[in-house]
């Protein structure tokens, strides 16, 4: 960052302090001996000429935002991780099963995901797996395209994506925890899909270690500097303006302006100064773009401890609020949560109830794993 005159040239040479968080998440073993250098196994000149693909498994659900009805009970599990070789670019397709047909999506949708920047894939490589079904290489073909593979248990043959998976796990795992250790009744580790999602779009904004632009700019084909401005702590408090002023109408003299939220990241689906924003009490994701954040966690009270957030429970999640509890507490819950949390239950139905797209408790000693490490077949999990 200070290469590329976004942070001060001062800081270049600074030591960065210790952060607990990122030791928590990203503590590896030593390294006793170094490795050579491998060579690539498709060259590539441009954008889209060869793309590793992996698949990743977690072994703690994923909650699945959606923007209005009753939360549903369905559950991210797994991820499809795409990283162009020659930008290093990467796209995170999030999935509820590891089936051919899901797997398929995930390409369909990568590949429309390219075609915004005007990006055309040549050629996949990945590990076996899903990769390797019927759909999957039907669909390769009718495309005009290629695809290798790496060898049985050679996974390191396609190092770049298993980098990749690591380093977002590394990543999301970080930012889950901080935000947890900060506002443990509200947060938790069930939002991964969200962590992961922002971690992709994070680093695609950072510029590379050569000093030759950031991934999206060398990916886009043009020249243009991130904002790092529209990036905040994840799970960090947002105060949203109330939906009638932002729509200039008045409210009463002595209401409150805005309301409490969790911050999940930027919307892949507007501008990135849109921010996707949780209501605790009733767990619909919306994206706001009148938001004030609060990167350091100031305005909690962590003297007094606060009870679990009613999301987590109505989402039937485990580690939320005890029994005989209201999912919506008076006692804790502010005037606007309370009546925005009926009036959404009122006005919505089950009928009514969708997804948004992409809107990507208990302790797990490493909750993503990727697919391509274990042996044998997909174990399924019950939550």
């Amino acid at each position: 960052l200070a290469k590329s005159n976004i942070i001060p040239k001062r800081l270049r040479e600074v030591r960065p302090p210790k952060c607990s968080s990122c030791l928590y998440g990203k503590m590896h073993r030593v390294p006793w001996r170094g490795k050579r250098q491998g060579k690539p196994i498709h060259e590539a000149n441009q954008p889209g000429d060869c793309v590793s693909v992996d698949q990743m498994e977690s072994s703690t659900v994923g909650f699945i935002g959606q923007t209005k009805g009753y939360l549903t009970k369905q559950r991210y599990k797994y991820a499809t991780v795409f990283v162009d070789h020659f930008s290093r670019y990467v796209y995170v397709y999030l999935q509820k099963q590891l089936t051919s047909k899901e797997t398929l999506q995930a390409k369909q949708a990568f590949e429309a995901h390219c075609r915004l920047y005007g990006v055309k894939v040549a050629h996949y490589h990945a590990d076996n797996g899903r990769f390797a079904d019927n759909m999957f290489l039907n669909h390769v073909v009718t495309s005009g395209q290629t695809i290798s593979y790496c060898g049985v248990n050679a996974h390191w043959q396609n190092g770049i994506a298993e980098r990749m998976i690591r380093f977002l796990r590394e990543t999301a795992r970080t930012q889950l925890l901080h935000a947890v250790e900060r506002w443990p009744s509200t947060c938790s580790t069930h939002l991964w899909p969200f962590a992961i999602s922002y971690s992709a779009q994070a680093l695609n904004q950072i510029p590379n270690k050569e000093g030759n632009g950031t991934p999206l700019s060398i990916f886009a084909g043009v020249n243009m500097l991130p904002n790092l401005n529209h990036l905040h702590t994840f799970g960090c408090p947002v105060y949203a303006l109330d939906s009638k002023l932002a729509a200039q109408q008045s409210i009463g003299h002595w209401n409150r302006r805005c309301r409490l939220g969790i911050y999940l990241g930027p919307s892949p689906r507007h501008a990135k100064s849109v921010s996707l924003v949780m209501n605790p009490s009733n767990g619909l994701v919306s994206p706001q773009f009148h938001v004030h954040h609060d990167e350091f966690f100031e305005t909690l009270n962590r003297k007094e401890k606060e009870p679990s957030a009613p999301w987590k429970t109505l989402a039937g999640l485990k580690g939320g609020i005890t029994k005989g509890t209201s999912a919506v507490d008076t006692s804790t819950s502010s005037t606007w949560d309370i009546e925005q949390h009926r009036d959404d239950q009122n006005e919505t139905t089950t009928e009514e109830q969708e997804e948004a797209p992409n809107f990507g408790e208990t302790e797990q000693s490493d909750p993503l794993t990727s697919i391509s490490q274990r042996s044998g077949r997909v174990r399924r999990r019950t939550q």
